[in-house]
């Protein structure tokens, strides 16, 4: 399916467009550049489009049609709101449908010829939060982390159902489940060392990774589309057909900020398991697009990239790194409310010029300040 998100004049953002979605895509940049409002953004349109498909499906049922849902009313839910201007446009297109939308403008998209179900998640950078909230009747005084966060908070609960342990290697630990009668208790193993302790007393890079890895697994292995499906009708009033043809699946993941609390090798690390789940050992059609500020996360997409390329011409070969097929990876930096891709038309890979951009900035201080020790030397 291909993709395209364009948004102007939208909070951060002054005129951003991605015309081609990859399966894998990364965006990067500095802190308020607009990277996780353009994630939102294209979150919102996906749901529309998801509730829209799920209109026009049940319609060559002759089913009875839910009521579609408005972007002017789903904008304080999720609280962008905050960012519009009088100016903003935000027009998303996929395979199926053309979202254009102003203030004001009702959406009238055209009824696409195949219609695709989509299930999706947003991983927000606030999952951290998660750990401390767990197991307790409501959340502490005054913690208010937004839709997005009660997004995760939910979903992490749900994989409860499914992913039951996780091997973390790369942090000498192991996290398992267990449920005990009404509670759920989540712990943490050492590997190397013997110890025991439930999830809210671990370090921030474990309780930031175990939601996201939870969360990764059980959709792209453990969640059964057909069942999502029927649930999702179900919630709805509705009960499908036994002999109606069910539509294409496919499900969609937003992360938020991947690599926080963890060491640069971690942070690799993550990604290889990130490819891997959602690439190479899925069951399920994946999506995934990430916004971080990591260059160690950048500079091993590069080796992914490269990876695929080895895999590719020499596919018995052993590897130290995920290959990640080339053709499905699409990277922008996200700067001032603009973007532009960074993979290299000829090479498929990033240019050194991004990579370095930020290390060159630091030996060029670290080479200034010792010129000026040698200067006051002499």
């Amino acid at each position: 399916m291909r993709e395209s998100i364009h948004i102007k004049n939208f909070g951060p953002i002054r005129d951003i467009e991605i015309d081609d979605i990859k399966p894998f895509t990364v965006l990067i940049g500095e802190s308020a550049g607009g990277k996780s409002t353009v994630m939102k953004v294209l979150v919102l349109f996906r749901w529309l489009s998801k509730w829209y498909n799920l209109s026009e499906y049940l319609r060559r049922l002759g089913m009875p049609e839910p009521k579609l849902p408005d972007v002017d009313d789903l904008l304080p839910d999720t609280g962008l709101n905050v960012f519009l201007k009088p100016e903003s446009e935000i027009i998303y297109k996929n395979d199926a449908w053309t979202l254009h939308w102003t203030q004001g403008k009702k959406l009238d998209p055209k009824a696409p010829d195949d219609p695709v179900y989509r299930k999706l998640s947003y991983i927000a950078e606030t999952r951290g939060f998660i750990p401390s909230a767990l197991n307790k009747p409501q959340m502490p005084r005054g913690a208010d982390f937004g839709f997005f966060f009660h997004e995760a908070f939910n979903e992490f609960g749900e994989s409860n159902d499914f992913v039951r342990q996780l091997e973390l290697p790369y942090l000498n630990v192991d996290y398992r489940v267990e449920k005990k009668g009404l509670v759920t208790e989540h712990h943490i193993t050492g590997r190397t060392s013997a110890y025991d302790i439930t999830i809210e007393h671990a370090s921030s890079g474990i309780q930031n990774l175990v939601p996201l890895l939870s969360i990764l697994k059980m959709y792209a292995s453990e969640l059964d589309p057909a069942s999502v499906f029927k649930k999702t009708l179900s919630n709805k009033g509705f009960k499908l057909m036994t002999d109606a043809k069910e539509p294409a699946h496919r499900f969609d993941l937003h992360i938020e900020e991947p690599e926080l609390g963890l060491f640069p090798d971690a942070q690799c690390e993550l990604m290889n398991t990130l490819v891997r789940q959602c690439f190479i050992e899925n069951k399920n059609n994946v999506s995934v697009i990430m916004a971080t500020h990591s260059p160690y996360i950048l500079t091993h997409v590069n080796n992914m990239i490269q990876a695929g390329v080895v895999h590719a011409q020499q596919p018995g070969s052993s590897l130290s790194v995920t290959p990640l097929t080339p053709n499905k990876v699409a990277v922008y930096q996200v700067s001032n409310g603009m973007c532009k891709p960074l993979l290299d038309a000829e090479t498929g890979l990033i240019g050194e010029n991004a990579i370095d951009a930020c290390s060159g900035r630091i030996y060029s201080q670290f080479d200034q300040l010792m010129e000026m020790e040698r200067h006051e030397e002499t």
